[in-house]
Formats: structure tokens, sequence, C-alpha cells
């Protein structure tokens, strides 16, 4: 089976034109797998070792650093953590799938509540498990739905796939709805556990956008008609982004309620998902390095926010448009990060 690999002049050219498949096919330029090697020293699996090593190095570091620094920085860390998780999560379906979602808050309210429900039942693994897998079916079905559905109207079927997902938890009862339930998990060593899954995810994320899923990822958000004529499954694939992003965001929003330890209905509003999307439009759409550069910022800027009252949202949507209007590329455009494959990275 041949692998197609088409150049971004070629992309630019289709999208702008209106020639029949014949005409512009013979422009790409067509590879076999025994043409296609890798980047020096990447992995099947792990990628560059070195940046696994590296995001392992790290994990450590701010483990020990947050061991060391008191409760208030196992919190924060433990933050970062689980946003960073659901953001990578974010990163996937919108910024290298091109799926215009906005339902990530549903997807870690479904991991926090299916965790704190069944937890008690099941033990922290068994929780773990339930919420993930509570989190990447709903993630299927809405991949299922939208199979037909693109930009605004998916936008919209999102948002309210979104809304009815909450108020669902919030009326069925062992979720205690606005009372609020507890969350269990490692005790005061929830951090410990995001900063763990926070890395595994990273590596995991950055090693897809450079796998073979990857590059139909950007084929699909490049042109869905050009990626279906390469001989990409465009329907699998849209769904495929949706059940990965689902995924990290139930694990995202299991560690949210750990570092927490108390969860509510109002701990998953639309406003985590503009949060979210705050965060990935600071470091660069589509960047994975950008997305760990957006929770960052974005993390140490709450720490300076009032506690209550809707400044935040202010200053969100405020960061959002200024951002988009004088660095659409993110902070990702000033070091001019480029990717292999035609993968962000």
């Amino acid at each position: 089976m041949t692998t197609v690999t088409v150049p971004r002049r070629v992309r630019a050219a289709v999208r702008d034109s209106a020639l029949p498949v014949e005409k512009w096919l013979g422009r790409v330029r067509v590879s076999t797998p025994s043409t296609i090697t890798s980047p020096a020293g990447e992995k099947r699996y792990l990628g560059s070792l070195w940046t696994t090593a590296g995001v392992v190095l790290v994990a450590v570091l701010v483990a020990v650093w947050a061991d060391v620094g008191g409760a208030y920085i196992q919190t924060v860390v433990g933050l970062f953590a689980a946003y960073l998780v659901s953001a990578l999560g974010y990163t996937v379906v919108l910024g290298q799938a091109g799926q215009f979602a906005f339902c990530q808050n549903a997807f870690m309210a479904l991991g926090a509540y299916g965790y704190a429900v069944s937890e008690p039942r099941f033990g922290p693994v068994g929780g773990l498990i339930v919420g993930a897998v509570a989190a990447t079916v709903a993630g299927t079905i809405i991949g299922v739905a939208i199979i037909r559905t693109r930009d605004l109207y998916l936008a919209l079927l999102t948002l309210a796939f979104s809304q009815a997902a909450l108020l669902a938890i919030q009326l069925w009862p062992p979720t205690q709805g606005d009372n609020g339930i507890l969350v269990d998990l490692g005790g005061d060593q929830a951090y410990l556990v995001a900063v763990v899954f926070a890395a595994v995810a990273l590596i995991v994320v950055q090693r897809m956008t450079r796998s073979k899923i990857g590059r139909a990822f950007a084929l699909v958000r490049t042109d869905e008609k050009a990626a279906a004529t390469m001989g990409v499954n465009v329907p699998l694939t849209r769904m495929l982004a949706f059940a990965f992003s689902s995924l990290l965001g139930g694990l995202g929003g299991v560690l949210l309620g750990a570092v927490l330890t108390f969860i509510t209905p109002t701990n998953f509003t639309l406003e985590l998902t503009l949060l979210l999307l705050t965060m990935i439009v600071i470091g660069g759409v589509g960047s994975v390095w950008g997305t760990v550069t957006g929770v960052l910022i974005m993390v140490v800027v709450q720490q300076f926010l009032p506690s209550s009252g809707s400044f935040g949202n202010y200053l969100n949507a405020a960061l959002l448009f200024v951002i988009l209007v004088l660095r659409p590329g993110g902070l990702r455009s000033l070091v001019n990060l480029r990717s292999s494959g035609g993968a962000r990275g």
C-alpha cells in the first residue's frame, strides 16, 4: 500500500482551485513505505528518547519541588497537571484534527463524576477506569453523531451536548447535585498522580502527532476532500479525534476533582472549556509544547485573580481576544516551531 505525501503548496492550491482530482493528483509526491523513514533517534512508540527522557526528568523535578514546597505548591502543580491533560486532549481535536468542539468541560465532568460515584465500590483503579470509559464512550458517540456536521453547526451541537451532560449530571441522584461530592485519589499525594498522568499524556500526544494517525488528523484539518482522496477514512479519523480527546478530558477531570477533593457541577461549566481554549490559543493552536506553555501561563495568572466573582472570566476573554488579534499563531509563532510529517508538534 502506498502513502501519499501532500506538500503544503499543493494543499493550498487544491483549496483555492476547483480543478478536477485528476488534474492536481499528478502534482503530489507518492512514496512507498520503504522510502519513508523516521527522524534519527525516533522509536516506534516512544518517539525521541531525548524528548521522553526530558519529560520524565522535568516531571520528577516538579514532583520533588512540590513535595518540599508545601500544600499550596502541591495544589498549583496538581491543577497545572490536570489542566494539561485536558488541554492536550482539546489540542488534538481542535488544533490537530480541526474539529470545532466546545464540550471538553462535559468530558471532564463525566470523568470526574464517574470516578467519584464508582470509587467507593470499585476502588481508585476501578474508578479511574469507569471515569475514563464514561468520557470516552460519550466522545465516541459525539464523534459518530457529527460525521456530517461541520464548522458552526458542529460547535453548536457540541455546545448543546455539553449543557445537556451537565444537566444530567446535576439531576442524577448519586452525584448529589449542587451539594457536591468528595473525590479521593491518593489523598495528599493526588498531585503526584496528576504529574505522572500529565507526563504520560504529553509523551503520548507528542508521539501521536508524528504517527500515521497524526498525519491523518493533519490532512483532515487541512482539506477533508483531499484527505479522502489520499485514502484517509475521514469519518473514522474525526471519530478517533473525539474519542481520544474525550479520554484525556475524562482523565483530566478525574485529576482536577482529586486535586480539589470536592466537586460540584459549577466546577465544569462552559467557562472551563473557554479557559482550556485560552490556554491552547495562547501557546499556539495545535502545538503540543505551545499547549504546555499556555497552561503554565494561565495557571500562574489564576493565582493572582480574586477567588470570587467573574473577573477571571473577563480576563480570559480579554486574553483570548488580544492573542487572536495580535498573534493568531500564539506564542508558538514567535519561535517559529516546525514539526515533521505535516503534523504540528
